[in-house]
């Protein structure tokens, strides 16, 4: 996988997911967060993935959960990998894919770390990093 390079803000690219638009607000305000990292946590199989999220919320102080502990983490990637599978996120699934991973927290280590030298099989994330908007909460 090519790094991608990203073409518009992230707060932007809800835009980008398919349904009404008070669903894609929905999806904004609670789990949109943890979409770049699903897609990236799928693009680089090597690495190996954190256990923990960090969930950052406005006006908040940061939170650290264990990704089990995330009702929706699972569930959503499974979904999420389906619809890219599907086609059904348009006419051009992988140019989505690749702008969510571009999005990522997982895509900025991996750009560091192949910039210092670093193998993706020798090095493990410490925990995975998702903006989420004030909206959402732990359950």
């Amino acid at each position: 996988l090519a790094l991608p390079v990203r073409a518009e803000p992230f707060e932007k690219f809800h835009l980008h997911v398919p349904g009404p638009a008070h669903c894609r607000q929905l999806l904004k305000k609670t789990v949109h967060g943890l979409l770049p990292e699903l897609c990236a946590a799928n693009a680089f199989p090597h690495l190996q993935a954190a256990e923990t999220v960090e969930i950052c919320r406005e006006g908040r102080p940061p939170e650290t959960v264990y990704k089990n502990q995330l009702a929706d983490y699972y569930p959503l990637w499974t979904l999420l990998l389906q619809l890219f599978q599907e086609e059904e996120l348009g006419a051009d699934p992988d140019a989505i894919y690749r702008e969510y991973v571009g999005y990522s927290s997982t895509c900025n280590v991996v750009r560091q770390m192949e910039q210092q030298g670093s193998r993706l099989e020798d090095c493990r994330l410490a925990s995975l990093l998702c903006q989420m908007g004030s909206g959402f909460q732990l359950r």
